[in-house]
């Protein structure tokens, strides 16, 4: 016997948690959307109907075309590097004193009273030829006189020693840059133009300055091959520096556009949207719709019902204490759940006129029918579980639901008390729309709404006000015959 009265107690207050619970999964499902996820989002050109506020820092990214472009500019503004090689100086003189010592040596074994003129010549071009120097039978007959050698390898010494201690660059290395770079030698770097950097060119029409023997045109031929057979450019593009260089710049690059701070305000009411407002709400409505993911989503859904259920639950206790009675009959308790169900269904698609009018919450409808089926009380108590539950949903937090809601359906629970003929319906109507009539003033004053916003806000409660009353009349029949 015990065990089957547990049970019965079980099923008994089972049967009504479960039509609460049912009733706060539904009116999830009517309001999907999180306040965290509800972000409006206002073009650019149009006047922001509400303040738009970070609820949390996040970041507005640059495209990647934008952020390519970007690096892409930045990494051209990089100015490109020479690196003076001084060691290009020593490798060109070394081989210039290795060459001219070969040929001397060629020369000495090779005396023209022993081997003869063509066969000194021979030795003398082959061993120019094993340096890289290709001379001719009259180059090579000119190098054979060792004075003539002197004059030569000392003119070409000094040109060497003159300009390319200076700085040379190779043409090619300086054929596709234009304005300035960066020159860096012994560590310091300074910018010069690259058109001040000497070339090759320059570099052979001022040795002829030191040309050993101008009259000669052998010698000129000869002078121009030595100095071309063994040089180096000591002035060279350093690539590698240059991209590092550029790299660096590149990921400088903040991938942000923007970033908005907790708290910060987006957008104003009744400001124009520019561009980066219209930025910033989108990157905020991304960065809400995905931190409502994975396991955030999960807590999210089962915070929405919680609260519902919770407030709820409020209402229920009330009517234990209160009304006992209405609590032990189940089809009372599902007459208020399916007009807390039509209620929330308005709700929900009068959610959808942009911008969001509570006025058009019909409170009001189910404070009417309670007070004609039951009492004031409970009529009052559910009209302010009904504000608090609909004023907590995502798309009407933020405005003043909670407000109008609670002064419409008071009104309309209390005028119930007073006005006892149903045939005196007007009365209803005038009551409402009054009370519809000074919240929207009161409003409008706090708020400092113009005469068209209050005008507008009182002419929707007192069309509200019309519907309920209306719509209760013929429901109460209905509710009647059910309870």
């Amino acid at each position: 016997a015990i065990i089957d009265a547990a049970r019965g107690r079980v099923l008994y207050h089972g049967s009504r948690i479960a039509l609460l619970l049912a009733l706060a999964i539904v009116t999830y499902l009517l309001f999907p959307n999180t306040p965290a996820v509800d972000s409006p989002i206002f073009e650019v050109g149009s006047v922001a109907t509400d303040n738009v506020i970070a609820p949390f820092a996040f970041v507005v990214p640059k495209s990647p075309a934008e952020l390519t472009q970007e690096r892409d500019e930045l990494a051209r503004s990089v100015k490109p590097i020479m690196e003076y090689l001084p060691a290009a100086l020593d490798s060109a003189q070394g081989q210039l004193r290795t060459f001219m010592d070969s040929v001397a040596a060629a020369e000495r074994h090779n005396p023209v009273a022993r081997a003869g003129a063509a066969t000194q010549r021979a030795a003398i071009a082959a061993a120019a030829s094993s340096l890289g120097a290709s001379l001719t039978p009259s180059e090579a007959e000119y190098l054979a006189s060792d004075g003539r050698r002197r004059a030569m390898d000392d003119a070409v010494h000094r040109v060497y020693a003159r300009w390319l201690s200076a700085g040379i660059v190779s043409g090619s290395a300086v054929d596709e840059l234009r304005g300035d770079v960066i020159l860096r030698r012994q560590g310091q770097e300074r910018s010069v133009m690259v058109d001040s950097l000497m070339s090759f060119g320059t570099l052979l029409s001022r040795a002829r300055a030191l040309d050993p023997d101008p009259n000669s045109s052998v010698a000129n031929g000869l002078f121009i091959k030595l100095l071309s057979a063994f040089f180096h450019p000591t002035v060279t593009l350093d690539r590698v520096s240059t991209e590092q260089r550029r790299q660096e710049l590149r990921n400088s690059v903040d991938v942000n556009r923007y970033v908005v701070r907790t708290g910060e305000k987006i957008v104003g009411a009744h400001e124009v949207v520019g561009r980066p407002e219209f930025e910033k709400m989108r990157a905020l409505h991304d960065a809400m719709q995905a931190s409502t993911r994975g396991q955030r989503a999960v807590g999210r859904v089962t915070g929405s019902i919680a609260y519902n259920a919770l407030v709820l639950a409020i209402f229920g206790i009330a009517i234990v204490l209160f009304r006992p009675q209405l609590y032990s009959a189940f089809r009372s308790l599902a007459l208020f759940a399916s007009v807390f169900l039509l209620v929330l269904i308005v709700a929900a698609l009068a959610a959808h006129w942009q911008p969001v009018h509570p006025e058009l919450v019909p409170v009001a409808l189910a404070a009417i029918i309670f007070s004609v089926l039951f009492d004031p009380r409970i009529s009052m108590i559910a009209a302010m579980i009904l504000a608090v539950l609909v004023g907590g949903q995502s798309v009407y937090r933020g405005t003043n639901a909670l407000f109008i809601s609670l002064v419409g359906g008071a009104a309309a629970a209390l005028s119930v008390r007073v006005i006892l003929r149903r045939e005196q319906s007007y009365q209803y109507v005038i009551t409402i729309g009054v009370a519809y009539l000074f919240a929207a003033i009161a409003l409008g004053l706090t708020l400092g709404w113009d005469s068209t916003q209050i005008a507008t806000s009182a002419g929707l409660g007192v069309a509200n006000a019309i519907v309920s009353v209306v719509f209760a009349m013929f429901l109460v029949p209905l509710a009647e015959r059910f309870t």
